[in-house]
């Protein structure tokens, strides 16, 4: 296969190494292996890129296949000819002269193989060509001159000094390489003012590169420069591929030392603001979306990642300012100024993801820090902050309820004016609990509780904070679908004794009445005072009752009832008749207080007087004579009264 002429070389053959510009030099060594020194400076490693001379083969070197050259300290390099093939035996031979160019990997022969005077023919297959005085066929392509126009593959076009056309290979259709710090590889220059002339103009009708600029020292690839009224440099792609691609290096707009890859020195408009708006300077206008940590942005500003937004100056000035200029919402969705979303899976459970975190440290002993401040006016329906899904803290980075406060809180008229104590609350209003319509300071309500329901609903519960012992009173509601077993009770529970003291320093306790004080220290207007117990007391019968006597309790309570007592067979004289045993007992015996029920229990003699003895579980009833008669009946009203 030939090889496709690289554009470097032809850039030395047409435009530097023409007329006699090459070096003569002489072969100093052996059949097929062959060696000069060049007059130069050079070091070891590779010979320079398109560096060509011509050398003169020692007498009897003549090859005899497979050729190299060494130049002065370089290694050994093998000797091509029509751009990728070995030499044959003869095509160097003794006493001829040969050019060649070193390609960057191999010496290329210029000479016409077999000729010993070295030239080139005016018509023929070469690998690389130094000059042409006429149209000469270049492997595929052919160099023509038409006196005025020159081209390479192509024939000369009007309006185009030097055209090349490469219609077969991957490679560049020119290619230019300046070794010199200030030099410059290709220039073109056009000095007509009239719109549309173009110094350089690249074109590629494929997928290749119409104009390509590499760059490896401190100059430029491609230095465009535009003194009227046209473009420095002009992109245009109308095909598939792309209008300029910079590969490598920094890009600068405006300024010649970018410290970025991209450097814009001034304004920029992107999208459909592009050559239509001007942005303000050093500004950046953006019709579309920008996306930051992400490729498919959905919204105007649609950033992953962390985002820092600052500014230095203490002034009423803003970091951040989102508005809209919409006067009237269009649609029945949200419209929102700012979204900000953390979503995904956190690998590490401890991860903590923050959606918004504000923190304002300015110090001062006037100074006001506020880390959020959020207002909403102006609609029927204002609202500074609505939360959704998660738990609120304030003061607290773990809050474990919908809102959680560490520290004090005042609601009302108290906001902002009065300082609540430490971990409490203050409220200027109503509180309603179970209630969204608080009518009281305090309005507690069951929350799944109604009149009909037969239930027991504990609203209000006060306790002690010694969870070992607890100690609670409870305020709360009996509902029933029966108006008359409706009731409202305080009481007190405990691990212990569930007491529970009304009034213990002083002062009276009034029910249904209004009087300022009671008059009494229990004040029951309009009423009966009545004792209830789960369970009545009991009775054991005494020998002054006689054998097998009846003994019942009617409404018997510890605090009052009546006892009825029929004599059984030969009752004792001078013997208590029963006891009377408390359901509970008495902290100290109480006074018992006896009244006889019927005539017989009446009795005045000193043979049927009775009395009675207590104690703090009970008291007993005795005769204080002669025995009753069998068959009597004997019936006392009790009462009895508690000393402390």
């Amino acid at each position: 296969m030939k090889k496709t002429i690289p554009l470097f070389a032809l850039l030395y053959s047409f435009f530097v190494w023409h007329g006699n510009a090459q070096s003569l030099l002489n072969d100093i060594g052996v059949v097929n292996s062959y060696q000069v020194n060049y007059p130069a400076n050079f070091s070891t490693g590779t010979p320079p890129g398109g560096i060509m001379f011509t050398f003169k083969v020692k007498t009897g070197n003549t090859n005899t296949g497979s050729s190299d050259l060494k130049l002065n300290s370089y290694p050994a390099y093998s000797i091509l000819k029509n751009g990728n093939f070995a030499v044959q035996a003869g095509d160097i031979k003794t006493d001829a002269f040969v050019t060649v160019i070193f390609d960057g990997a191999n010496w290329q022969m210029l000479s016409v193989a077999g000729n010993p005077s070295g030239n080139v023919a005016s018509s023929g297959n070469a690998g690389y060509i130094p000059r042409f005085a006429s149209s000469t066929a270049l492997l595929n392509s052919t160099l023509q001159t038409d006196g005025t126009w020159t081209s390479i593959g192509i024939a000369p076009t009007t309006n185009y000094l030097f055209r090349v056309d490469q219609p077969t290979s991957v490679f560049p259709a020119i290619y230019g390489l300046n070794s010199v710090a200030a030099g410059t590889a290709i220039w073109g220059y056009n000095n007509n003012v009239s719109a549309g002339s173009i110094g350089i103009n690249g074109q590629s009708v494929g997928a290749g590169t119409g104009l390509n600029g590499s760059n490896t020292g401190t100059g430029y690839g491609v230095y465009g420069l535009n003194n009227s009224t046209g473009y420095a440099a002009y992109f245009q792609q109308s095909s598939t591929g792309y209008a300029a691609a910079f590969m490598g290096g920094n890009v600068g707009i405006g300024t010649p030392t970018p410290l970025n890859r991209l450097d814009v020195s001034g304004n920029m408009a992107i999208g459909a603001y592009a050559g239509v708006n001007t942005a303000p300077a050093n500004s950046l206008i953006v019709s579309g979306r920008v996306g930051i940590g992400i490729v498919a942005p959905s919204f105007p500003l649609d950033v992953i990642g962390v985002t820092r937004l600052q500014n230095d100056a203490l002034t009423n000035s803003q970091v951040l300012y989102v508005g809209s200029a919409s006067t009237a919402g269009t649609g029945s969705n949200s419209s929102k100024s700012i979204f900000i979303q953390r979503s995904g899976a956190n690998v590490n459970p401890t991860h903590e993801a923050i959606g918004i975190q504000s923190s304002v440290t300015n110090t001062g002993g006037t100074s006001t820090n506020i880390a959020a401040h959020f207002s909403a006016s102006g609609a029927t329906n204002n609202y500074a902050i609505i939360t959704g899904g998660g738990n609120v803290g304030i003061g607290t980075a773990t809050p474990q309820n919908r809102l959680d406060v560490s520290s004090n809180m005042a609601i009302g008229a108290y906001a902002g004016v009065n300082t609540a104590p430490a971990n409490s609350f203050i409220v200027s209003g109503n509180v309603g609990i179970g209630t969204a319509t608080p009518a009281l300071k305090l309005d507690v309500r069951g929350s799944n509780a109604t009149a009909t329901t037969a239930s027991r609903v504990n609203l209000v519960q006060i306790g002690a904070s010694d969870a070992a012992s607890p100690l609670v009173v409870r305020v709360g509601i009996k509902t029933d679908a029966t108006a008359a077993n409706r009731y409202g009770y305080i009481e007190a529970l405990a691990t212990g004794p569930e007491n529970l003291i009304f009034q213990p320093q002083n002062g009276n306790v009034g029910i249904g009445t209004t009087n300022v004080p009671p008059n009494a220290r229990l004040a029951i207007r309009d009423g009966h005072w009545q004792s209830q117990q789960s369970a009545a007391p009991t009775f054991t019968p005494g020998s002054g009752a006689g054998t097998t006597p009846t003994i019942s309790l009617l409404n018997a309570t510890d605090v009052a009832g009546t006892v009825s007592v029929t004599m059984g067979a030969a009752p004792g004289g001078a013997a208590n008749v029963c006891t009377i045993n408390f359901n509970k007992s008495y902290t100290t015996p109480p006074i018992v207080v006896l009244t006889p029920a019927n005539a017989i229990s009446a009795q005045t003699t000193s043979a049927r007087q009775t009395y009675t003895t207590s104690a703090t579980g009970g008291f007993t009833i005795t005769f204080g004579g002669s025995a009753a008669l069998a068959g009597n009946v004997y019936i006392w009203n009790y009462i009895v009264i508690e000393t402390q």
